[in-house]
């Protein structure tokens, strides 16, 4: 058992320097992505036509993919208007 602990804390510490590195070197790594999700926001980037939805009465629905470990995700976007 111990052996597995010490395994896993030496992936996470390898992980932790992995995304940094990919971060430019932030601490923590993406700080405005570990705020957001720290705080139950999500941060949504590229959506297309949102001038055609009415200004109110609009339901977002996101659907990202539930990557382990990872701060983005594509996701699935839809707007639901009442006709």
């Amino acid at each position: 058992m111990a052996g597995h602990a010490a395994a896993d804390r030496r992936a996470r510490r390898r992980d932790r320097r992995r995304r940094r590195r990919l971060a430019g070197g932030f601490d923590p790594a993406f700080p405005v992505h570990y705020h957001f999700l720290g705080n139950d926001k999500y941060g949504l980037t590229s959506l297309r036509n949102l001038g055609s939805l009415p200004a109110t009465g609009a339901v977002i629905v996101v659907s990202p993919l539930p990557i382990v470990g990872g701060t983005g995700s594509p996701s699935r976007v839809l707007a639901i208007v009442e006709s």
